[in-house]
């Protein structure tokens, strides 16, 4: 997506489902209902341990995408014009 100028963004879910963890929620190591854990404890380089997300979505901006669909619509129209 970001080839076609469209910015993704990764949020880490809960693994149930119930909740993000984004603004406020960001530094949370566990659910707030149902207190399952945010992350896997990976061991990374180094002897360092790493959290690596349960659960993650790609969120897509809707108003870029708009903005796209409109300028190539608007480009398409003044095409067939000449």
């Amino acid at each position: 997506m970001s080839s076609l100028g469209l910015e993704v963004e990764k949020i880490d879910c809960c693994e149930g489902g119930c909740m993000l963890y984004d603004k406020e929620d960001i530094y949370l190591i566990e659910c707030k209902f149902y207190h399952l854990p945010c992350y896997f404890k990976s061991k990374g380089d180094r002897g360092r341990y790493k959290n690596i997300p349960r659960k993650r979505m790609f969120y897509l901006p809707i108003i870029p995408i708009l903005q796209r669909l409109y300028a190539s619509m608007e480009f398409e129209s003044n095409e067939m014009a000449f």
